[in-house]
């Protein structure tokens, strides 16, 4: 039995079940409260060791919680991915493995904030993507998923003008020259 094993079993009631729900849902809080009140989130919530040692000790907790970015693209793809990584790893290792796995992060965040004096969750979600890429070395991530209808539709207005100018064009031998007057003088196809 490893040791992990044993703190589970000396620990494991106190796991928070979903706890990427929890980290998402308040990223995407944090993200619409940073539209709300321009400014606030990003001088009141990162992790500044300076303002920790004036009392501002929130800031130990919610660091974890900004939001990856300000762009509203970027940060719902960015929450998302986490998320989905983070119930993946779950659903995988099991709610207090995962735990453990975000709490030491979490913790090693704190510890390089005291060196360096500042420190961001991004880092801390990269891990999980680097912890999701080494149990699932083969899972593909489709990116630009909802373009894919909008460039299914580019093929076929494609593979329509070609067959246009097969069918209308090519199949009709004696009209070509008509074709090249058209191109060279922009006239309107008949």
């Amino acid at each position: 039995m490893d040791w992990t094993e044993r703190l589970r079993r000396k620990f494991g009631r106190y796991a928070i079940p979903h706890l990427m729900y929890y980290i998402a849902g308040g990223m995407l809080l944090l993200f619409l409260m940073s539209f709300a009140l321009p400014g606030v989130v990003w001088r009141w919530f990162p992790l500044d060791m300076a303002s920790v040692l004036h009392g501002q000790v929130w800031r130990l907790v919610t660091f974890a919680f900004l939001p990856p970015s300000t762009s509203l693209l970027f940060a719902i793809f960015s929450i998302y991915f986490y998320y989905f990584i983070g119930s993946s790893l779950e659903s995988y290792w099991g709610s207090f493995r995962f735990n453990l796995f975000y709490l030491t992060g979490w913790i090693g965040t704190i510890l390089g904030a005291l060196i360096t004096g500042y420190a961001v969750n991004t880092y801390l979600n990269f891990s999980l993507f680097l912890a999701f890429a080494m149990l699932a070395p083969d899972y593909q991530v489709t990116l630009f998923f909802f373009f894919q209808p909008l460039f299914f539709l580019f093929q076929i207005s494609i593979y329509e003008c070609q067959e246009l100018f097969i069918f209308r064009y090519l199949y009709q031998l004696h009209r070509f020259p008509h074709f090249i007057g058209d191109l060279l003088f922009s006239r309107a196809l008949p």
